[in-house]
């Protein structure tokens, strides 16, 4: 669940510029983590229903954005997540450093995300 949710904000700023959510994540060893939903999943290693928040705050944008995520990397298992250089690319590796669990700041995030989408384009 980590991994989706680094990605669907990963994915919000690269496309809108906008962040999906103010909290931001560490780079711990295993990939990207809100310290925040890691308190209300913590010792839950697979995440099947979640009864925190509301869908419906959502604009359609951000609902766009989000089950879009969904599609294209529900189905990947924790491993192949963290394979993805989308989740463990640069700045990850930055915030990491020698073996630190920094945060990652967004507008890194952002010009990740909005590399991969000329990338796509191109």
């Amino acid at each position: 669940m980590q991994a989706l949710v680094y990605l669907a904000q990963g994915w919000s700023l690269g496309l809108r510029g906008e962040p999906l959510f103010p909290e931001l994540h560490h780079a711990w060893s295993t990939g990207p983590v809100s310290s925040h939903l890691f308190k209300l999943h913590r010792r839950d290693y697979s995440v099947t229903a979640w009864p925190f928040g509301n869908a419906e705050r959502l604009t359609a944008e951000e609902a766009v954005i989000v089950d879009s995520v969904v599609r294209q990397y529900g189905a990947l298992f924790g491993a192949q997540l963290q394979s993805l250089s989308l989740v463990c690319g640069p700045p990850w590796v930055r915030a990491r450093g020698e073996h630190g669990t920094g945060l990652i700041p967004l507008d890194e995030i952002r010009d990740h995300f909005t590399s991969a989408l000329r990338a796509d384009r191109a």
